[in-house]
C-alpha cells in the first residue's frame, strides 16, 4: 500500500501532542499526557512485542515520525474481532460507556486498571464489562476525513514480550 509523503513530518517527541500517533524505530507510539501522574509526557506503544506498554522517555527527546498538520488517524476493528469481556490483553482496543481506549501496562502489574484514551489521557477503568476487539487497525486520516491508508494493525493473539518497565 502507498501513502502519501506528505502526510508526516520528522520531529522531536516532545513537539507531539497528547494523542498523536508517531512511529519511532519499528514501533508505532501514541502520546499520553502523564502529566497528572509523573509530571511529563510519556507513549503508550501501540504495536509489536511490547504493545501496552508505557514507555518512559526520561531525558531523551529523539526524532519521531509524525503525523503532519491537516492528517489524523482512526481505529478501525472488525465487526467479527470483538468479545465482551471485565479483562482486556495489553494493546486491546477496548470499547466502554465512554468510547474507545486502549490497555495499558504501567509499573509493576497489569491489573492496575489503567487504561488510555484516544485522546492520549490517562484513566482509571471504572466499568466490569466492555467490548474488546480482537484484532484492530489504525488508518491515516485525511484533512477531508477520508481514512483509505492502513498504518498499521494489531492482534491481541499474538504474543507480547513479558512485563517489563521500559524507559
Amino acid at each position: 500500500m502507498q501513502i502519501p509523503a506528505e502526510a508526516f513530518i520528522h520531529t522531536t517527541w516532545s513537539d507531539l501532542p497528547p494523542g498523536s500517533l508517531a512511529k519511532y524505530k519499528n514501533d508505532w507510539l501514541l502520546v499520553i499526557d502523564e502529566k497528572g501522574a509523573r509530571g511529563k509526557f510519556g507513549a503508550l506503544i501501540v504495536n509489536g512485542k511490547f504493545r501496552g506498554t508505557v514507555y518512559d522517555f526520561g531525558q531523551e527527546n529523539p526524532r519521531v515520525l509524525a503525523l503532519a498538520e491537516g492528517y489524523s488517524w482512526r481505529a478501525v476493528l472488525s465487526e467479527t474481532s470483538s468479545s465482551t469481556t471485565s479483562e482486556g490483553k495489553r494493546g486491546a482496543l477496548m470499547i466502554g460507556p465512554h468510547g474507545p481506549f486502549l490497555k495499558s501496562f504501567v509499573g509493576e502489574q497489569d491489573d492496575e486498571g489503567l487504561v488510555v484514551g484516544l485522546d492520549g489521557k490517562l484513566q482509571m477503568l471504572q466499568h466490569p464489562h466492555h467490548l474488546m476487539a480482537e484484532s484492530w487497525a489504525a488508518h491515516l486520516v485525511n484533512s477531508a476525513g477520508e481514512a483509505k491508508w492502513e498504518l498499521f494493525e494489531v492482534d491481541v493473539q499474538s504474543n507480547v514480550a513479558p512485563h517489563m518497565i521500559i524507559g
